[in-house]
């Protein structure tokens, strides 16, 4: 039997030897209306390397994300999740998992223990590239002269909205946490590097905020 979770980039997961299929595989099973499994079945699951919620139900979801980060989990896949910070305003705050633990209902990240319910993940993928590290500006609330300057492993897409939430646990800057807001300004650091150590883009970041405060700009981060 052959089942397709999701059709990119697929992995795959062989379950043989007359071993009982897990139940979250059963379930998934089920839920895409496919026969019962025996117990004397050889399976191959053929995994997509991302999922998305879409007009699933709450219940649907849950199975379909459980299968998915479990067997990421079992290979020691880090990941990448939207989780919907804000689900007043739909506000999405991505998330890379490096290390996690997996539950019934949620994902807890290994250094803080912050859970992300399965209910708040809306999107989930494999992190397939090996971790580098970048500098990104963001222009503070609206004022082209008062910048902030970061590095990171996240792209700088997703490491602004995180800082554009103030929110303590998903590592907001200083100005985010007093209520500043920001938007990017790749012109100021799209030529920039990625680089392969935090320590070669901390000195990257304070060199560039240097240079910004001798050009005239109001600059904090930069340390």
């Amino acid at each position: 039997m052959i089942g397709w979770l999701g059709v990119s980039k697929p992995t795959f997961s062989r379950l043989c030897d007359g071993r009982k299929p897990p139940q979250a595989f059963k379930q998934s099973f089920e839920i895409l209306g496919w026969p019962d499994v025996s117990s004397t079945d050889c399976i191959i699951i053929v995994m997509s390397q991302s999922v998305t919620r879409s007009n699933q139900s709450d219940e649907a979801w849950r199975d379909e994300l459980a299968v998915f980060v479990r067997s990421a989990a079992r290979h020691l896949r880090p990941l990448l999740i939207d989780y919907l910070f804000d689900p007043a305003t739909s506000e999405l705050v991505p998330q890379r998992l490096y290390r996690y633990h997996v539950f019934d209902d949620y994902l807890a990240r290994d250094r803080d223990d912050f859970e992300f319910g399965f209910d708040l993940i809306t999107r989930a993928e494999h992190i397939t590239r090996a971790r580098t590290y970048g500098v990104y500006i963001i222009e503070l609330d609206g004022n082209k002269n008062h910048l902030y300057v970061g590095q990171t492993w996240y792209e700088p897409h997703e490491r602004l909205a995180q800082h554009n939430t103030g929110f303590a646990a998903f590592h907001a800057a200083r100005p985010f946490k007093r209520g500043s807001r920001g938007t990017l300004r790749p012109e100021l650091y799209k030529h920039l590097p990625r680089l392969s150590s935090q320590t070669q883009a901390e000195e990257l970041e304070a060199q560039v905020a240097r240079e910004l405060v001798q050009q005239g700009f109001r600059v904090e981060g930069g340390h």
